[in-house]
């Protein structure tokens, strides 16, 4: 899996994901990515993003370094402490599966955003409590009027 997310040339960015990252930082908006994956993964895949180098994202965190994996709350807590965030009700999940939309009402987060650009419908995700289900990333801005 490393090999290929390191050398597969179609493996790369939703496309607008910089542009969305760009706007919501321009807007005083913290951008933390988590993921399922491992660190030995993940650390590959981001070699591959633009975001970490130019300051798009302020920090990460892997399914490997909590206690317990999604759905439960334990690496949007850690970022919540390592960002500062005091509220999980001004945190907004972002999420392509049913795990990610229970993790973010399981952290209490304010907006539980289901995108349907990734691993699972619309249909799949609307049975899952959240706020929004948007079609990708780049309509993040939409939500909250930027």
């Amino acid at each position: 899996m490393i090999q290929f997310y390191r050398d597969d040339p179609g493996v790369g960015e939703m496309p607008g994901a910089s542009k969305t990252f760009a706007l919501l930082k321009k807007h005083d908006i913290r951008v933390a990515l988590n993921t399922g994956f491992s660190r030995d993964i993940t650390s590959v895949l981001l070699q591959r993003m633009p975001w970490m180098n130019v300051g798009l994202v302020d920090d990460t965190i892997c399914s490997d370094e909590v206690p317990r994996g999604r759905p439960y709350p334990d690496m949007i807590f850690t970022l919540m402490k390592k960002l500062k965030v005091e509220s999980s009700s001004s945190v907004a999940k972002v999420g392509d599966t049913p795990s990610d939309l229970q993790e973010g009402n399981s952290a209490g987060c304010g907006w539980v955003i289901g995108v349907t650009n990734g691993s699972h419908t619309r249909e799949q995700l609307l049975p899952y409590p959240h706020t929004h289900v948007i079609g990708s990333v780049v309509e993040l801005p939409i939500v909250w009027e930027l």
